[in-house]
């Protein structure tokens, strides 16, 4: 009844906090023993680069679930989308710090 949910959710500050979302997003599956996040420092299209997202949207897509790949291809895209944003806002400096800022010769640190 209930296919596979590939989705883009929130940060969250703890474990627990991830699976009330969980719960929340899935209310009539059971929430799993554990979840493996990994952390990953490259860029999005780095994912398909190594075979990374190949073998994620592989396992969705071989459920069977109608959608499935559309599904892969939409969040991949979203992924896109919110890595640009981001670094545009780095370059322009929201919500980012410069080291210069806070670094400079003569000026003291801010914590």
């Amino acid at each position: 009844m209930d296919g596979p949910l590939l989705k883009l959710v929130p940060a969250v500050k703890s474990p627990e906090e991830r699976f009330r979302s969980l719960k929340e997003i899935r209310p009539r599956l059971r929430l799993p023993e554990k979840i493996c996040a990994i952390w990953w420092p490259k860029h999005i299209n780095s994912l398909a680069t190594y075979g990374v997202w190949q073998a994620i949207a592989k396992r969705v897509i071989d459920s069977g679930f109608p959608g499935a790949a559309q599904q892969c291809e939409g969040v991949f895209g979203e992924l896109l989308v919110q890595e640009e944003q981001e670094v545009k806002s780095a370059i322009l400096g929201r919500g980012y710090q410069a080291l210069w800022e806070c670094c400079s010769p003569g000026q003291q640190r801010r914590s």
